[in-house]
């Protein structure tokens, strides 16, 4: 485990505690860092997907890039 000094905002760290039912500073730090690397996760298998579909030709490009299809 890495020990870091960073100066952190106390009420969001104490709301945040409060709202996950923590206590501990370290299980609130912890948790934020696992929800961040969580959703730049799913994030990365997202654009997985979509470069997939993409290249299967399930996204027609030139009708999106067409502004007149979707600006109405």
């Amino acid at each position: 485990m890495a020990r870091v000094v960073i100066d952190l905002d106390g009420d969001l760290l104490a709301g945040a505690g409060e709202a996950l039912g923590s206590s501990s500073q370290q299980e609130v730090i912890d948790w934020a860092l696992r929800q961040a690397l969580a959703a730049c996760e799913r994030r990365k298998g997202a654009l997985r997907r979509l470069r997939a579909m993409a290249a299967d030709g399930a996204i027609d490009s030139e009708f999106l890039s067409d502004k007149r299809n979707y600006r109405r």
